[in-house]
Parts: structure tokens; sequence; C-alpha cells
């Protein structure tokens, strides 16, 4: 018999009140540790990244809607968990996992993750969260010194000054970009001379009080999609995003940057923010950080850094160098799901001056008053879990030496895998990393001449090249013995699908990058038969 089912069958008011209450007191009591723990151990000894069963054949199995009538067994769901979750869920654990910026996590992060599920704090506001609140302010000015490294007077007035905000832990990157833009977009807008600013007038009344035409985001072409989301959601619309030519290296080109904005100056149209990006998504490009922080303080111009990715290195001072000028930016966006191995859902925003985010400050009678410490008062999101304790864990358990020794282990993988594209026959190096991403692509001998060259490819040579690399990358996934990524970079030439290796795995090995190159070199024999009759060369491995 269930549990509800027992409760049910209680005969009388009393005994029926009584078996409810002891109910309610199992069912909170469930607990499913143990049972998960062995699931999670076999899981830590597979190789294999996917389980090789294409997503549309699992679809039959998540169609039905009707919610269990009555709570199954710990180890019935067990059952389901191994089965359908664990058995068919990608193996980021594997050391072949070589695709994407997803790493395996520190064991105490687990450990932490339930601490903070336990504790169930949230951080809108002092009521739900207490210390928890200095705990988050106290982690965000560390990582502000690290970024910005303001004097310690600085800090002395600020760090715990409710008044004032040195950032916030958001959900992810995107809400991070999304929080410096919207936060600026506020501040160049705010209240003057009779006009009550743009968080109470509304844009269109703002860009009227404030003379301008139009309002653009200026950033390389290589931005990510967030930018494009947080002008959506702010009014502007995706055209405002407005996307520099990247020079032949993959960096964003101040020239051309400088020209546009001569251009808006020129046509009444404002230039909300500068974005320079510290490690590009597709690519992992920095761009030239310091000239860009150059131009926008020139301008006169909002700067912001997207450092999801490489934002990390500037919290260790043997790689701050990769990210030089990020101290340059009114605000930086840094990842802690990324780089600093912490679990999928915790990000930050931080800002320079301590008074960035007064524009943007949201107050209510039962939350988040004026004068109070309430996180919410700062923050586009409301209810938080305390995720903050995932960094604070970090930054004491590892350490700046602790993140120094993954940060070099990443890097050297990098080189070791850069160095085996050099001697391949059959793979082409696409850049040149500045972090720990390489774009690189399947590419037979001959036309690897011709790319060394500077010969370029004819049309149907580029696209056949590039059907090829997607089919290679698709294959590499479905197989699921070793995986790396794949996207369309979008080139003056034309579209070019290229092969994306994250090296963000810090347990991984050079011998695990020896058998992926392998696995893609077999799967790349057996893709070059289907492409063997077209055009006039062969696509055949070192024909």
């Amino acid at each position: 018999m269930s549990l509800v089912e027992d409760f049910l069958a209680e005969p009388t008011v009393l005994s029926t009140s009584d078996r409810q209450y002891k109910t309610i007191q199992d069912l909170y009591a469930l607990s499913l540790g143990d049972v998960f723990q062995q699931a999670f151990h076999e899981l830590s000894q597979q190789d294999k990244v996917n389980a090789c069963r294409p997503l549309s054949e699992h679809e039959a199995d998540f169609t039905n809607i009707r919610m269990s009538q009555s709570p199954l067994s710990a180890e019935s769901y067990r059952a389901f968990f191994e089965k359908e979750v664990i058995g068919h869920s990608v193996n980021l654990l594997s050391p072949k996992f070589l695709g994407h910026m997803t790493a395996p996590l520190p064991g105490f992060m687990a450990d932490m993750t339930t601490a903070i599920t336990r504790l169930n704090q949230n951080q809108v506001k002092v009521e739900t969260s207490n210390v928890l609140t200095l705990i988050e302010r106290q982690v965000i000015g560390e990582l502000h010194h690290k970024v910005f490294g303001a004097p310690e007077r600085f800090y002395r007035q600020s760090l715990q000054n409710p008044e004032q905000s040195l950032g916030v832990i958001t959900s992810g990157g995107t809400m991070a970009n999304i929080t410096s833009l919207s936060y600026a977009l506020n501040k160049a807008f705010g209240p003057s001379a009779g006009f009550d600013g743009i968080t109470k007038a509304g844009l269109f009344a703002a860009m009227r009080h404030y003379g301008y035409q139009d309002v653009v985001i200026l950033g390389s072409q290589r931005m990510h999609y967030s930018i494009d989301k947080a002008a959506k959601l702010m009014g502007l619309g995706e055209r405002s995003v407005v996307r520099i030519p990247a020079t032949a290296s993959g960096h964003v080109d101040p020239v051309a940057l400088r020209r546009k904005l001569d251009a808006c100056r020129q046509n009444q149209t404002f230039v909300l923010a500068v974005i320079g990006i510290a490690g590009t998504t597709e690519t992992g490009h920095v761009d030239p950080l310091a000239e860009l922080g150059e131009l926008a303080r020139e301008y006169g111009v909002h700067y912001h850094i997207d450092a999801a990715w490489g934002g990390a290195y500037a919290l260790s001072e043997k790689h701050r160098a990769l990210v030089q000028g990020i101290e340059l930016a009114d605000t930086v966006a840094i990842c802690a799901h990324k780089q600093l191995y912490a679990p999928m859902g915790i990000s930050c925003c931080l800002f320079k001056s301590a008074d960035f985010a007064r524009d943007s400050e949201n107050n209510t009678s039962y939350q988040c008053k004026k004068g109070s410490y309430d996180l919410g008062r700062y923050t586009i999101e409301g209810s938080r879990p305390a995720s903050v304790l995932l960094l604070h864990a970090l930054l004491n358990l590892w350490g700046e030496v602790g993140m120094a020794k993954v940060f070099d282990r990443g890097l050297v993988l990098t080189d070791y895998l850069v160095s085996r594209l050099a001697q391949s026959d059959e793979f082409y190096l696409y850049y040149q990393p500045d972090l720990n991403i390489v774009v690189y692509r399947y590419m037979p001998p001959h036309l690897r001449s011709l790319a060394e060259q500077g010969i370029p490819f004819t049309d149907l040579q580029r696209q056949q090249l590039n059907q090829m690399n997607a089919a290679i990358q698709q294959q590499q996934f479905q197989k699921g013995d070793t995986f790396v990524s794949a996207t369309t970079l979008r080139e003056v030439t034309g579209d070019c699908v290229v092969f994306r290796a994250v090296l963000c795995n810090p347990l991984a090995t050079e011998s695990d990058i020896d058998v992926m190159l392998e696995d893609q070199k077999q799967i790349a024999v057996s893709v070059a038969r289907r492409f063997d009759h077209v055009n006039s060369f062969d696509f055949r491995v070192g024909k």
C-alpha cells in the first residue's frame, strides 16, 4: 500500500488527521542520496561520452502528461533515473568530452550544492538569507578587487554599504550581460532637468528628451547572442546590435570600431555600450581589451566586457595577462559555471562604480526597502538561491594557487592539441588560440596546401568541405566515444564549418586528445566515401 493509500484508509477524523501528519512527515523524509550514490559512481567509471541513441527515439518515452497518483518508492524512482536519465545523458565526466564549456565538478561542489539546497535561503532579502547577504557582498568584493584592483579604502567604504553595490550574482552569463546593458541604459537616460528618467518615462520619452534618433550597441561580430536578447528585452531590437568585422586574426577591428563611433556621433545615434570579449564563445578570442577601453573612454561610452569564459583568468596573477585591459571596463560578466568549475546556474556582473546600479534600484513595501541590506534592491532576478556559497567555497578551498594549477593544465592541453594539428596531414588549425579553445577542421592534404598558400577554394570545394566537417562531427557525437563541437563561422569568403575543442577538463590527458583525433580520422574515412564522386578532387584521408 502506498503512503497516500495508507492515509486514505483511515476511517475517523481524529485518526485521519493524525495519519495525515505522519504521512507528510514521511513524504518529507524521503531521501535519494544513498540511492543515487552508486549510480553516480558507476557513471564516473564510464568512458563513453554519449549513449548513441538519437534523441528522436526517446520522444515516445516522454509523452505521458498524467502525474502519478500515488508516490513511487525510492527504488522505483532510482530504476527510472538510472535507465532514462543517467543512461541517456551526456557523460560530461568523460575526459574525452572536449567540445563545450562544461567540465567535471570538483567533489566539494556537489557537497556545497546539497548544503545550499538544504539551507534553501533566498538571497532577495535579509529575512530569508541573513548572514549570506554579507557573504555575497564579500565574495563580489573579492572578485571586484581581482578584476578592477581598486584601493583598499574603496572596499572599506563600499563593500558592505547597503546604499552601494559592487555587482550582482546572476543565474548565468546571459543575465549578467542583460544586467550590464539595461543598467547602463537606465544610467545614461537617468533623471535630469524636469525629466523623470527612463525607468519612469520610458525609452521613447528618454530619446526625445536627450535628443537622440537611435540607440546602438557596438562590438565584435563574435558577440554572444545574449547581447541580442538584451537589445530585444530593452525595446531596442536586434538591429541595434552592430557587429564590427573581425580582423584576419579573429579579433575585433579597432579601426573599424572608431569609424563606427564617429558615424554615430555625426548621426545623433546614442552608443549605449562598446562590448569587448574576453574569450569569444565560438573561437576563444580575446579582443584588444585595453585598446577598446581607451576608445570607449575617448568617446564617453559605457564599456562592458563579456568575460563569461576568460574572466576567470583575472583571478590568477599568473594568468592575468591573458585578459590584459579587463580593468578598464565599467562592467564585467564572468560565468562561475564555466572556468570556475561551479555547477550550472551561477555567474556575476561586476560594477566598477559602486553607484552604477543606483538608477536601477527596485523597492517594495514588503522587501527590498530603501535603506535595507536586501540584495534584491539591485538585481533583476527576484528569488535566488545562495549560489554564492559555491564561489565562496572555491575561493577558499582552491585559492589562487589551486586555480592557477587548473588553468595551467588547460593551457598545456591546448598547446598539445595545437602541436598535434601542426603535425597532422588531415587537420588544419583555423586560428591560433588565445586561450583554451581550439578551432580546426578536417581538410584533405591538397586542399590544405591551397589554404596554406592563401589560394581561395571554389564555391563547390567550400560547400563540400563544410558538409564533410559537419558530417564528421555529427557522427562523432552519435558514435559516442569522443566529442568536440562544431560551429559555422561567418567569414567574408563565405561560411566555414569548423571543429571546436574546449580544453577545460583538467583531468583529461594528452592520450585522450590522441584518441579523439584518431576517432575523427576514422570517421572521416567513412564520410569521405560519400564525396568521392564529387567534383574533381577526392576527400579520402591521406590521398
